[in-house]
């Protein structure tokens, strides 16, 4: 009798070996009934697999982590820029256009445009 408590215990042993040996696989695929979109993957760059799935302009779980970051950190720069245009419009871009120094608003919506560039270049550091 003893000997089949032996052989019980090394073949469980040898069956928990075996699941520590497998490889883990990184990231959950998509299923198909995870996605709101036809396609199965995500919907910018068409990965399968992703540590997590994030919400897009599509929906919940069409982008894969990475796409789902940038395509966060552009709506928080969209929504920063949507701010501070009214008041660049209030202080300084009307009243170049309406005393007819054309140069002064191109000058100045050029500007904008630069510190939009800036943002972006120093927001992805």
């Amino acid at each position: 009798m003893p000997d089949q408590g032996a052989a019980t215990y090394s073949s469980s042993r040898e069956v928990d070996l075996d699941r520590t040996r497998r490889k883990r696989k990184r990231g959950s695929p998509l299923r198909n009934g995870e996605n709101t979109g036809a396609a199965v993957g995500c919907a910018e760059c068409g990965a399968s697999q992703s540590p997590m799935w994030r919400r897009g302009p599509a929906g919940p779980k069409t982008l894969c982590n990475a796409c789902g970051i940038r395509y966060a950190k552009a709506k928080r720069r969209r929504t920063h820029l949507e701010e501070l245009l009214p008041k660049l419009r209030e202080e300084i871009l009307t009243p170049a256009v309406l005393s007819g120094e054309e140069e002064v608003y191109a000058a100045l919506t050029l500007m904008a445009i630069s510190s939009e560039h800036f943002l972006n270049a120093s927001q992805q550091r």
